[in-house]
């Protein structure tokens, strides 16, 4: 039995194996928070930074490339500290308004 299903999810949730670049092709909502725990290099990140710029969706990332999110126009809206160094969440949100 799959972990989704254990957790009574199967009607719950959609789970989509395809590359981050094509995430836009699932979105059906101009709500969104995403959750990226550097999987990938910058070059890649980058690529759905812009994506995510076009459509002002919200950015919940675990912020190993920080300085590259906020010079790309994302601000930080909060922190949140765990209990171990470098165990921490940061939430950023694109905003147009904002020069790099």
């Amino acid at each position: 039995m799959s972990n989704s299903a254990k957790l009574d999810f199967t009607n719950k949730v959609k789970f989509i194996c395809d590359g981050v670049r094509n995430f836009l092709n699932y979105i059906d909502s101009n709500k969104l928070v995403l959750y990226l725990y550097n999987p990938f290099n910058w070059q890649i990140l980058g690529d759905v930074l812009e994506k995510i710029k076009s459509t002002n969706i919200e950015c919940y990332i675990d912020p190993l490339e920080e300085d590259n999110i906020i010079c790309n126009g994302f601000s930080l809206i909060h922190k949140i500290k765990g209990k171990y160094p470098g165990d921490y969440v940061s939430f950023y949100e694109y905003s147009k308004n904002i020069t790099t």
